[in-house]
């Protein structure tokens, strides 16, 4: 049975048990009308309380103040509960974990290990996988915990890409101390097809999807101080009070948790994303003021859409970016089939479907963390490989 509070930590539990939380029927009937509604063009939706045009993003700042980072903090949590145990005495489990993470939670295990003091193994500039594909096999001799934080970092989808991940692969199988190995998803169902890494390694775990009264609470302490102050969150579309419900959790974060997968990460920058400035600029009496506190309306926030040019170009750009957690723009165009990735990332970006994170030698593209649903969904319905999340 589940802890009444529902931030208190959950264990960590193998990748097949994930379960995202499910969308209500009525959300899931509203999304079939409205497409067939766009198709037809015959109705206009429901005006909402406040239009969202007349409404301004909060300042980063402000968002910080009231949605702190990092994303992934409550998780941490879980992560340190799962596998204290196993850091007292790996010698009585098994000696090789591995975790799997959704795009976007790489903080997670850098933090975790840093908590914890662990020696880390990092992997070798990813340039290096085409320019010397056969390096020789790590040392991982020692008796102390060893930690992989990144496997995704160890291959490139390239001809000789995949010599180093599994030279790496197999010294971890033979290796006679303790290896926590972290993976993104994506890598994980790629690399156990064309790597044997489910063979090799144990099966992998990863956290309890947040469901929405995990995600009522965790935003909810996070904007406790300033609601102490009278500063509310209400929703633009008929001004519900999202904090204030009779039987928790509110509809708007069931909502949410559905929306972004039960991914903790998606759902902080969807609820980033939809709180808005209560002091906007301009046409300030299309707002309404509806008590003497600041007032954050929580606006939807649309979800991103394909480019309407090469869409075949932009899926594989896209299904790319999350099998390798991310590449450098000198190293996309060696796993395309074709050169297009110059003429296709910038379209990716203007569509906030892609980011660059890091800067100089360092700086990759990856997919936004808010547009990750929207992509997981286009690369399926595309027919393209996904994850086991």
């Amino acid at each position: 049975m589940p802890d009444d509070d529902p931030l208190a930590p959950r264990p960590f539990r193998t990748l097949n048990q994930f379960s995202e939380p499910s969308m209500p029927a009525d959300e899931t009937f509203q999304r079939l009308f409205d497409r067939a509604r766009n198709l037809l063009a015959q109705t206009k939706p429901d005006e909402p309380l406040v239009d969202a045009t007349h409404l301004g993003r909060a300042t980063t700042e402000r968002l910080d103040d009231i949605v702190p980072p990092p994303p992934w903090q409550p998780v941490l949590r879980d992560l340190a509960l799962s596998y204290a145990e196993w850091l007292a005495g790996p010698e009585a489990g098994s000696r090789v974990q591995v975790v799997t993470l959704p795009p976007g939670g790489r903080g997670l295990i850098d933090a975790w290990t840093r908590a914890q003091d662990l020696r880390v193994i990092e992997a070798p500039n990813r340039t290096l996988l085409v320019n010397d594909p056969s390096p020789p096999a790590p040392d991982l001799t020692g008796e102390d915990v060893l930690v992989v934080p990144h496997l995704e970092d160890w291959f490139l989808r390239d001809a000789g890409g995949l010599d180093t991940i599994r030279a790496l692969l197999s010294a971890i199988a033979e290796a006679e101390r303790p290896v926590f190995v972290g993976c993104d998803s994506w890598a994980w169902a790629y690399l156990s097809k064309a790597a044997d890494a489910a063979v090799l390694l144990p099966k992998p775990y990863t956290f309890q999807a947040y469901d929405g009264a995990r995600l009522q609470a965790w935003f909810g302490a996070s904007t406790e101080t300033v609601r102490a102050r009278g500063t509310q969150f209400r929703r633009a579309e008929n001004g519900d009070n999202v904090f204030e419900t009779e039987e928790p959790p509110h509809e708007y974060f069931v909502r949410l948790a559905a929306r972004s997968l039960g991914i903790p990460w998606v759902a902080w920058a969807l609820w980033r994303a939809s709180i808005s400035d209560p002091h906007p600029d301009e046409d300030a009496e299309a707002v309404p003021d509806i008590h003497d506190g600041d007032t954050f309306w929580i606006a939807p926030v649309p979800e991103p859409a394909l480019p309407e040019g090469d869409r075949q170009s932009a899926l594989l750009t896209l299904h790319a970016l999350l099998i390798h957690g991310g590449l450098s723009p000198r190293l996309l165009p060696r796993v395309l089939p074709s050169a297009d990735a110059d003429n296709v990332v910038p379209v990716l970006i203007e569509a906030g479907l892609v980011e660059r994170v890091g800067m100089g030698a360092d700086m990759r593209l990856s997919v936004v963390p808010a547009a990750y649903p929207s992509v997981r969904a286009a690369l399926g319905d595309a027919g393209l490989p996904r994850d086991g999340m």
